[in-house]
């Protein structure tokens, strides 16, 4: 993996083509103007590219703020609960950190003040969220902000590594 000068991550791909009689070929994957990436070395087994994904609904598509105004008969229900739903959502590709305002150490201090904002990110995300927690506390969704600029993305997957960008090319490179 290496970032070229106009703005590309590069990741090189060397696999045995089975289809080949194991030929081994390298290939680089070109990501252009990539937003978001939780990548690292290593091998991999499944690679994807895909323009309909958890991982764009942070990038596409409304987005929703969840707000509680209730006394919580658990902390530590609300919260499994509040975890299961984001992953359930999410397919398991967002952390439920980057959707929850606070993290865990601070998440009773959160429910003991009786009111707040939740949560926020990606309307179908939220909407689960509050599905899931309204036996538990009083909740309200409220539409946010639409997303600057809106535009096309594809998620590359290389197993459960992820990179967010514009597109992505592959180019074969001889030996």
């Amino acid at each position: 993996m290496h970032w070229t000068r106009d703005e590309l991550l590069v990741i090189t791909v060397e696999f045995e083509d089975w289809d080949q009689g194991f030929l081994r070929r390298r290939v680089e994957l070109h990501c252009h103007s990539p937003t978001q990436a939780h990548c690292q070395l290593g091998g991999v087994r499944e690679i994807a590219c895909d323009s309909s994904h958890p991982l764009l609904l942070s990038h596409q598509g409304p987005q929703s703020q969840l707000f509680f105004f209730s006394v919580a008969a658990s902390v530590g229900e609300v919260y499994l609960a509040a975890h299961a739903a984001i992953a359930s959502a999410s397919q398991g590709w967002r952390d439920p950190g980057s959707v929850l305002c606070y993290p865990a150490e601070r998440f009773e201090r959160l429910l003991a003040s009786c009111n707040g904002m939740l949560a926020r990110g990606p309307d179908a995300v939220i909407q689960a969220l509050a599905q899931a927690l309204s036996g538990l506390l009083r909740v309200n969704v409220v539409p946010a902000d639409p997303l600057a600029g809106n535009e096309q993305k594809v998620v590359l997957t290389l197993d459960k590594r992820w990179v967010v960008c514009d597109s992505v090319e592959a180019i074969e490179l001889d030996d």
